[in-house]
């Protein structure tokens, strides 16, 4: 039977400390800088991928249109009531997520270490163009909203960390979080194409190890897309799911746990129609666990 030697946050944070004192400040923010240049390489990929075949298919879909006059004024008008329902419906408001008081705790012999209101944010990835990234400092909570009306690819990410002690090894260590959510998201096309993609992962890197020692994608995650006359969306408000992942640990040293999300977005356009693409998203975390358990 597992003896609970702290509670609360104070607490909890005193005696990580006082087991294995403070990692040093560029060990935190070395795990920040990784999921940067991750991010940043994802976007770069997707984009140059996306840019090369909207090229490919650009040439056999202005042949076709080739006929339609750029300033009809039926299409002109048939474009501005689009634009408006599309501007509508990517302004839908989602439920906003208010962070939960909870309390940290630590036990010894099953290793258990629980925080509350994550103690690090951060937004990892610098987008091309970044029309919403709203992570709040110290409250558990973060927003991405991002849009494209035929004006190509846009991305955006942020993400929450905690850092936990590790007394024990184990080879398969339990990093669980509790995350609450709501999100909006849509696509629609007019012979042109429209794509919508959103990611949240769980990620873990060691100090010790100076690398990601486990990677795992999660729910909300999603990846859509539309052509020709297409219109896909969806919306939710206040769900509540638990996720783990397993990963290798080490003997007394320290861990990062992240949660973080990526929302990508893509619409292009041209002679008589367009493609639209938007994403709003919020997260909640008012629990995150390190433990054997």
């Amino acid at each position: 039977m597992p003896t609970v030697l702290e509670k609360g946050r104070k607490q909890v944070g005193e005696l990580e400390v006082f087991l294995g004192g403070k990692p040093p400040a560029h060990a935190i923010s070395q795990s920040k800088a990784a999921l940067t240049e991750y991010a940043r390489t994802h976007f770069a990929q997707r984009n140059a991928e996306q840019k090369r075949f909207g090229k490919l298919m650009a040439k056999s879909r202005e042949r076709m249109l080739s006929s339609v006059r750029k300033d009809d004024p039926i299409i002109q008008r048939d474009l501005a009531d689009a634009k408006e329902f599309l501007k509508e419906r990517a302004s839908r408001p989602i439920a906003k997520l208010k962070p939960e008081k909870v309390e940290s705790q630590l036990v010894i012999g099953s290793q258990f270490t629980a925080k509350g209101l994550p103690l690090t944010l951060t937004g990892p990835s610098e987008a091309q163009r970044t029309p919403k990234r709203m992570p709040t400092k110290n409250t558990g909570t973060y927003e991405l909203a991002v849009q494209s009306f035929g004006n190509k690819s846009l991305s955006v990410g942020a993400g929450l960390g905690v850092t936990f002690w590790s007394t024990e090894a184990n080879p398969l260590k339990r990093f669980l979080v509790v995350l609450h959510y709501s999100y909006d998201w849509a696509d629609s096309s007019a012979f042109y194409v429209a794509h919508n993609e959103y990611r949240t992962r769980l990620w873990m890197w060691g100090y010790t190890e100076q690398r990601w020692v486990g990677q795992s994608e999660i729910s909300p995650s999603w990846s859509d897309g539309t052509g020709w006359l297409e219109s896909h969306g969806n919306h939710i408000d206040h769900a509540t799911d638990t996720f783990e992942m397993r990963f290798p640990a080490l003997e007394n040293t320290w861990y990062q746990g992240w949660i973080w999300s990526t929302a990508s977005v893509y619409g292009d356009s041209g002679v008589g129609g367009y493609g639209f693409a938007s994403i709003q998203a919020g997260a909640s975390v008012p629990v995150m666990i390190l433990g054997e358990l």
